[in-house]
């Protein structure tokens, strides 16, 4: 890693400070010609070559090196980056000097898949106007971009991973200092043992749409003077100290005049979703006139309090003349080096509004809902700054609502020191009118950014296979995920041979088949919505060297993108082909689907091959299935479990529909001889209503053809919803422990997501309405004492023939998605079909309604 951090003496401080405290500089061209491009391909370049897309170079630090230094650019630069990695030594290692303008920007991005480029070294910026880093991972093992006296630099669509192995091990994952004009957007940055953004003296900047995470202190905070920062629309989770604070503390000669008071002004916080964070969610430490409003946070302050205005610290770090030199210009702070000698830097103007924060039950913070601090004094000698100074100065928080805990949490607020009754914005009677601490209407624990609202019912639009990932192309994933590596993948396009559409704009969720490749140790991946970064549950589940594939629906987030964690302990490939793809129903070109309704049946078999010697499907053998009698006429899709019972070696099926002569995207893995294995998927059906499978095997196997429901014009409409845990009989329950043999269990599956009263009880809000007619789940066998299977079916119905979910052995978890009918109480029975006990575990994924 290159020199992180270059000392500027007071002299160049003060140019930057000029630079900064005026319009950003320098100015647009007059004229821009047309772009540079530069091709970077780490394979097949060679540093010697032109740079054009037949004749990339290799390394990222010869493209740099071919953008013009030390005076504005005349033309546009774009850095394209094949997917590859590409190493340290490779790239700069200090990068600075480079002008880009309004008109002649200087861009770095992917050139196939976004975040297939993986950098692995830090990217050390210094003196830098106009830089666009786009759709790049950057992994270097610690700090992954600095950036001192940068302007008007943007990182969008990006991965900045401090992680080395597990570890959290950036000291910042994103720094910034004495910068303007700063953009982070639709990024994810995470893995530090500090902080995951941290900003000194910053103008202007907006850290929006972003997954900010997994930093031991603050998840981010803007200081040491920073200025118009706009914080909107972020997911914040698992973080140490605190969520986000406006300021904190600053070594003094690190500010750029006029900004020299407060250690933030002019905040915007909003629409933000904190959550698993040991302190507060939302923070002023040193702030004036800062906002903090439509929030929400969950599962936070559980080392201390909800949200805090407190003091912010201003030291003298070293450079005593420079922070003398400041102070005569109006600072507050100490020219006193070394030692515990700090001014408080007060709070002045904070509004904390409409913001919702439940804990809950079971989780609370560990000693009051807020922390307002109350006053300090400036009066040591050598200190300059208000004295007192208060943090509540034109303090207003009023409209939130909180369920934290018992009636029993303290407020956390005096009323004699601070928010005195003389207060005219903030007294505890004030606080206790305005805001609903712990009221007795139980509120719903937030899972999600404000006004990223569920995905509309919605009706479906079966299509043929596509491959829309495969991370073992070059250019359609960036090679295998890293262990707990979350992949953000693009599914609007088809992969591998050509350009092809698959899923349209405007799509809210897909079907789709997930395939992991031959897997490298025993774990499992998780599927979730492009905009969001944790769920709990499983999409599928393998052993090391096992093929295997799981059908499913999953929500596509606006950009139509899903991600991808890798929860196994070594790399992982995985390849993702869509099935079809949903529509909101009352969009335009969603009430131009004719046969886009879903009707839920009892699982009934359609087709049996005939076992091995008197039916079975051969090897390299198409077979035409016609399912008239299971579906009526109409009917436009199918949705099934397609079972291979004990073919003599391992193998694939591939099932498309009945007007087509054949597909590439395998349905159905098998590894183990004699295994038997189920895949819950939905296809298209030709006008006659049938569908084709073929066996890639080599050698014959039995295949049996289940219909759990078909798609047409009339029916229901589908409501994808994210993964929710509707059953674990690991867990305490009415019905808890393993299933035994023999006995069919009705289970709820509406998954319950908790809403907090003040008593401390849950009260359902579920996620399952009342009123659905059928729900999309996994299905997940966990340790089984013995071979067998599960069969799903409506609550205390028909126990039915079909089998949902089969496994080869004992200590053997499994898992099948599929769509089943529900009872009116919104439950299924699963019956063991086993010679043993097996624990289960149900994830709702979507309701029809």
């Amino acid at each position: 890693m290159g020199n992180w951090r270059r000392l500027l003496s007071a002299g160049a401080l003060v140019v930057g400070a000029l630079a900064l405290a005026g319009a950003p500089a320098p100015g647009p061209a007059a004229a821009a010609a047309a772009t540079i491009d530069i091709h970077v391909d780490p394979s097949t370049g060679n540093d010697a070559g032109a740079g054009t897309l037949a004749a990339p170079i290799r390394t990222i630090a010869e493209a740099w090196r071919r953008v013009p230094s030390g005076a504005p650019l005349a033309s546009p630069v774009t850095i394209w980056l094949a997917p590859g990695e590409y190493p340290a030594g490779a790239m700069p290692n200090y990068w600075e000097d480079r002008h880009g303008t309004a008109a002649a920007g200087i861009t770095i991005r992917n050139s196939g898949a976004s975040r297939t480029p993986l950098l692995r070294g830090d990217l050390n910026l210094f003196n830098i106007d106009y830089l666009r880093l786009q759709g790049l991972r950057i992994a270097p093992g610690g700090d992954a971009v600095h950036c001192e006296r940068c302007g008007n630099v943007t990182i969008a669509d990006s991965e900045l991973d401090g992680r080395n192995g597990a570890v959290r091990a950036a000291h910042e994952t994103y720094k910034a200092n004495q910068s303007h004009d700063l953009t982070v957007v639709d990024s994810y940055i995470h893995g530090t043992y500090e902080n995951a953004i941290d900003f000194v003296a910053v103008q202007r900047a907006t850290i929006e749409r972003n997954i900010l995470a997994e930093a031991d202190d603050w998840c981010a905070y803007v200081k040491g003077g920073s200025t118009q920062i706009t914080v909107r629309g972020n997911e914040i989770r698992d973080c140490g100290t605190g969520g986000f604070t406006a300021g904190q503390g600053t070594g003094l000669e690190y500010m750029v005049p006029p900004y020299l008071t407060y250690e933030a002004t002019d905040v915007l916080v909003s629409g933000n979703f904190v959550h698993d964070t040991e302190g507060a969610a939302f923070g002023v430490n040193g702030g004036q006139r800062i906002t903090i409003e439509g929030n929400a946070a969950a599962r936070v302050g559980t080392r201390s309090h909800l949200l805090e205005v407190t003091f912010g610290s201003r030291s003298g770090d070293g450079d005593a003349a420079r922070c003398a030199e400041l102070l005569r210009a109006g600072a507050w702070g100490t020219a006193v080096v070394g030692g515990s000698t700090a001014a408080n830097i007060p709070d002045a103007q904070v509004t904390i509004r409409n913001n919702t924060i439940v804990n809950p039950a079971g989780v609370q913070s560990a000693w009051q809902h807020l922390e307002i601090s109350t006053p300090r004094r400036n009066n040591d000698p050598g200190v300059v700054g208000p004295d007192p100074a208060r943090t509540d100065d034109g303090l207003v928080i009023t409209g939130n609502v909180i369920r934290n805990g018992g009636a029993d949490m303290p407020l956390g607020v005096s009323g004699d020191e601070v928010c005195a009754p003389a207060n005219p914005t903030c007294t505890v009677a004030q606080l206790l009118r305005d805001n609903d601490f712990n009221g007795a209407t139980p509120v719903p624990v937030p899972d999600r950014v404000p006004g990223t609202a569920a995905a509309p019912a919605s009706v479906f639009v079966p299509i043929d296979p596509a491959r829309v990932f495969d991370s073992r192309l070059p250019g359609g994933g960036g090679g295998a995920l890293g262990p707990q590596e979350l992949r953000r993948v693009s599914v609007a396009d088809a992969v591998g041979a050509g350009p092809r559409d698959v899923v349209p704009a405007g799509a809210v969720a897909i079907a789709y088949n997930l395939t992991v490749p031959a897997g490298g140790a025993a774990g499992h991946l998780r599927v979730l919505a492009g905009d969001r970064v944790a769920t709990t549950s499983s999409a599928i589940n393998f052993r090391a060297d096992q093929t295997i594939a799981n059908a499913s629906v999953v929500r596509v987030d606006g950009a139509r993108t899903i991600g991808i964690l890798n929860g196994s302990s070594s790399a992982e490939h995985a390849v993702v082909d869509v099935l079809g793809y949903y529509l909101a129903a009352d969009s335009e070109a969603g009430r131009a689907v004719v046969g886009g309704r879903f009707t839920a049946v009892a699982p009934v078999r359609a087709f049996d091959s005939g076992p091995v010697g008197s039916g079975a499907l051969a090897a390299g053998e198409t077979r035409t299935v016609e399912l008239a009698s299971a579906v009526p006429a109409g009917a436009t899709a199918v949705a099934y479990n397609v079972t291979a019972v004990r073919a003599a070696a391992g193998g694939h099926l591939r099932v498309f529909p009945g007007d087509v002569g054949a597909s590439g995207a395998s349905t159905l893995n098998w590894n183990l001889a004699g295994d038997v294995v189920a895949n819950g998927a939905v296809v298209r059906l030709d006008d006659q209503r049938r569908i084709r499978v073929f066996n890639a095997g080599s050698a014959p196997v039995q295949v049996l053809v289940d219909v759990v429901g078909y798609f047409g014009a009339t029916g229901t409409l589908f409501h994808p919803i994210d993964p929710v845990r509707a059953y674990d009989s690991r867990a305490a329950q009415p019905q808890p422990g393993p299933l035994p043999t023999g006995v069919d269990q009705v289970v709820r599956t509406v998954g319950v997501a908790d809403a907090r009263a003040a008593d401390g009880s849950v009260a359902g809000v579920d996620a399952v309405p009342a009123g659905a007619t059928a729900v999309a789940y996994n299905l997940t066998a966990v340790g089984p004492r013995a071979e067998g299977h599960l069969r799903v079916f409506p609550g205390s119905g028909v126990l039915p023939g079909a089998s949902a979910l089969n496994w080869p052995a004992a200590s053997y978890t499994r898992a099948n998605a599929s769509t089943v009918g529900i009872s009116g109480a919104r439950t299924v029975s699963i019956y063991n079909g086993s010679a043993g006990a097996v624990d289960v575990l149900i994830d709702t994924l979507g309701y029809y309604q």
